[in-house]
């Protein structure tokens, strides 16, 4: 992972099966128009576009267009199911220069909506 890339993570229980707590989070996804890249051991999706952040301008885009990937897992506990929420930029090659605080809100604002779930 890079030196710059912009991450966050949030911990939280959901009181129910790992499947239960799994839907949850799904739907939460496909709210924010999220594909679901692969579910083996818990689920990973990809929000955003680089093609619109290049094209339009992280100055000018919204940050719901900005290229962000979640990875949610999974564990069975007293109380339910404890949920980890790993959100980071997936900006690829180039550079955030003048976008970080804006990605910055890009990636909260996504792993605030998942734990909300």
């Amino acid at each position: 992972m890079a030196s710059n890339t912009i991450t966050t993570t949030r911990d939280f229980t959901i009181a129910g099966s790992r499947e239960q707590a799994e839907e949850r989070i799904r739907r939460a996804i496909t709210t924010r128009k999220g594909k679901i890249a692969s579910a083996d051991d818990g689920l990973t999706a990809k929000f955003g576009s680089q093609v619109m952040i290049r094209l339009i301008g992280g100055w000018i885009a919204p940050t719901k267009f900005f290229p962000v990937k979640a990875t949610a897992t999974f564990a069975a506990s007293d109380a339910g199911t404890d949920v980890r929420i790993h959100v980071g930029d997936a900006m690829g090659v180039g550079t955030k220069k003048g976008m970080t605080k804006k990605y910055e809100q890009a990636v909260n604002e996504l792993a605030d909506h998942l734990a909300a779930a």
